[in-house]
């Protein structure tokens, strides 16, 4: 038995991860205003950059600390569309016999 559904909510859950991946880029890269550093005001302060050494560091350092504190929410999105298509497909095989 082929499992139709399974296949497309893997699919589903990897276009959403890189499509959000996509666009936490997108918008950080406009947010780009020739400065990185500066998280912490009165230890360090902002200094100027190159847009890769922006993206490379600043971007990355941000990412790391979302994805330690959204990791529940980024778990949820990767796993319910093949569970959702998991259990399209056994409810289909269970009403074909």
């Amino acid at each position: 038995m082929t499992r139709k559904y399974f296949k497309r909510g893997i699919y589903v859950a990897i276009t959403i991860a890189i499509c959000l991946a996509l666009l936490y880029l997108v918008i950080t890269g406009f947010a780009f205003d020739g400065k990185y550093g500066g998280f912490f005001p009165g230890v360090s302060a902002p200094r100027s950059c190159s847009f890769w050494h922006y993206m490379s560091g600043d971007v990355l350092a941000i990412a790391m600390i979302v994805a330690i504190t959204g990791w529940p929410l980024m778990l949820a999105i990767v796993i319910l569309p093949p569970a959702v298509g998991y259990w399209l497909d056994r409810r289909k095989r269970d009403y074909a016999a």
